[in-house]
């Protein structure tokens, strides 16, 4: 049942991904074409392009901590005797969790503030865009207990 709570969370992530990334490639096809052919920029396109890349960033974040794609180096790890491999992955999830909970508690404290500061050029309270922040990182802490929940019960046998 949780894996296909799971999976509906990431279809949901993914289908926003989608949406975001088609609609900043027609914004910046836009600049494009008004730039070469009428030499006009309009500057609330740059910062639309600009917000929907950090957004666009920070909902691949949670789909990225699901499928365990984050950077990581595995190889000394994997040399590991199967115990200390479980207690090195178990310690990594915990710090993982410790800076996505400081990441919702600024994060939290940042949009709030933001709320009172107004983009230059779309006139929206950049606490909207901040916002995204702690969302992200309470999708992100999820996944990642979720993850050291399945490496407690299989004893250190999920990568």
């Amino acid at each position: 049942m949780l894996d296909k709570f799971n999976a509906n969370i990431i279809k949901v992530l993914e289908y926003i991904l989608l949406v975001l990334s088609v609609v900043m490639c027609v914004d910046v096809f836009l600049q494009i074409i008004l730039r070469y052919f009428t030499t006009v920029s309009i500057s609330w396109m740059d910062e639309l392009a600009r917000f929907l890349l950090i957004i666009s960033t920070m909902v691949g974040l949670p789909i990225a901590t699901h499928q365990a794609a984050q950077l990581d180096v595995k190889y000394f790890v994997n040399l590991m005797p199967k115990t200390a491999r479980m207690v090195v992955l178990a310690i990594v999830d915990v710090l993982t969790i410790g800076f996505y909970g400081f990441l919702i508690n600024y994060g939290s404290t940042l949009t709030l503030q933001g709320m009172k500061t107004i983009s230059t050029c779309m006139r929206i309270p950049m606490g909207y865009i901040y916002a995204i922040v702690p969302i992200s990182a309470v999708l992100c802490l999820y996944f990642t207990a979720v993850h050291l929940v399945a490496l407690i019960r299989s004893r250190g046998e999920v990568s």
